[in-house]
C-alpha cells in the first residue's frame, strides 16, 4: 500500500509532458494540412518537415510531408525532379508506417505520373484498388488523360513571320527577354537570358527579395542550366511569368545567389516556360517572333 503515493507522485509528474507533446503533435500536423487545403505549398512543407523531425514514427506527417512536396513539386509548366523524388521517399515511408494508407498510394500514383513514369503509377494503382475504390478511380482518371510533354517548336526560318514581336537585348550570343514575375501582388520586370539548356527558370535572390519571397526554409534541389551542368538553387513558386505574349501560372522557379562579378540579367528563361511555344530569334534586328 505505501507504494500507491509514489505511483501517484510520478504519475503526476509525467502527466504534464507527455500530454503537452501529444498536443503539441497535434497541432504541428493540423497547422501542415490546414496549409495544404489553402494552396500554401511552402509552408505545408515546412510544418510537416519539422513533424517528421519530430514525430518520425507518424505516417501522417510523412503523407503530409510528401503531399505538400508533391503539390510544390509539379505545375503546368514543368516539374522539379529531385522535389518529386522526396515527394516519392516521404509516401514510401509513410507506407512502411502504415501499409494500409490509401491517400498514400494515390499520391505516390501521381507523383509518379509527374515523374513520366506511367508504369510505376500503375502499379500503386493496383494496389489501391484493393484498398479504396474511389481513391483508385481517381488515380485511374489521372493515368488515363495522362500524355507526354512535348518539346519546344522553334519557327523554322528567318522569313516566316510570327503573331508578335518582343524586343530583346543581345549580349554577344546571350538572348535577354523583358519577362514579368508575379508573386501574388507583387511584380517585378527582369531582364532573363534565354536558355534552351536550363531546364527550370531561374532568379537570382534580389529579384526574389523584390517579389517579397521568403527563402527560409523553402525547398532546395539542383537544376539543370547550359551546357548540362547544374547548380544549387531553393525554389518558389510563382504566381505567373510572362515573355511577350505568352503566360504561364504556377511555375516553380530556382532562386540563387549571384556570386562572383554583376551580370546585366536577373537570372535564366528556362524550357519549363519555352516549351510548345513557337519562336525565332531575329538577331540582325534584336527581337523574337513568337508564333501560334
Amino acid at each position: 500500500m505505501k507504494k500507491y503515493p509514489l505511483v501517484l507522485l510520478l504519475l503526476t509528474i509525467l502527466a504534464p509532458p507527455l500530454l503537452a507533446n501529444a498536443m503539441a503533435e497535434t497541432d504541428l500536423l493540423r497547422q501542415g494540412f490546414e496549409f495544404l487545403r489553402a494552396n500554401r505549398y511552402e509552408q505545408s512543407v515546412r510544418a510537416f518537415r519539422q513533424a517528421t523531425r519530430r514525430y518520425p514514427e507518424r505516417a501522417e506527417a510523412w503523407l503530409g510531408l510528401g503531399t505538400g512536396l508533391l503539390r510544390f513539386g509539379s505545375s503546368e509548366g514543368a516539374a522539379n525532379v529531385e522535389i518529386l523524388d522526396e515527394a516519392v521517399t516521404a509516401f514510401a515511408t509513410a507506407l512502411r508506417l502504415q501499409p494500409e494508407l490509401a491517400e498514400a498510394y494515390r499520391n505516390l500514383g501521381e507523383a509518379y505520373l509527374a515523374l513520366q513514369d506511367r508504369e510505376k503509377a500503375a502499379r500503386e494503382l493496383l494496389a489501391l484498388r484493393k484498398l479504396d475504390p474511389r481513391l483508385a478511380a481517381e488515380l485511374e482518371a489521372k493515368i488515363a488523360a495522362y500524355r507526354e510533354p512535348s518539346g519546344y517548336r522553334e519557327i523554322g526560318s528567318r522569313g516566316e513571320a510570327g503573331n508578335s514581336v518582343t524586343k530583346v537585348t543581345i549580349e554577344h550570343n546571350l538572348v535577354l527577354v523583358p519577362v514579368t514575375l508575379y508573386h501574388g501582388q507583387q511584380t517585378a520586370e527582369v531582364l532573363l537570358g534565354l536558355d534552351t539548356g536550363a531546364a527550370v527558370t531561374v532568379i537570382n535572390s534580389a529579384v526574389a527579395a523584390r517579389l517579397g519571397i521568403r527563402l527560409d526554409g523553402a525547398p532546395s534541389g539542383r537544376f539543370q542550366v547550359v551546357g548540362g551542368g547544374t547548380i544549387k538553387a531553393s525554389a518558389v513558386r510563382l504566381t505567373r511569368i510572362s515573355a511577350g505574349p505568352h503566360s504561364r501560372k504556377g511555375m516553380i522557379v530556382g532562386v540563387i545567389n549571384q556570386q562572383g562579378p554583376a551580370v546585366p540579367f536577373d537570372g535564366l528563361l528556362g524550357m519549363d516556360f519555352l516549351r510548345d511555344l513557337r519562336y525565332h530569334i531575329d538577331f540582325k534586328n534584336r527581337q523574337i517572333l513568337w508564333g501560334n
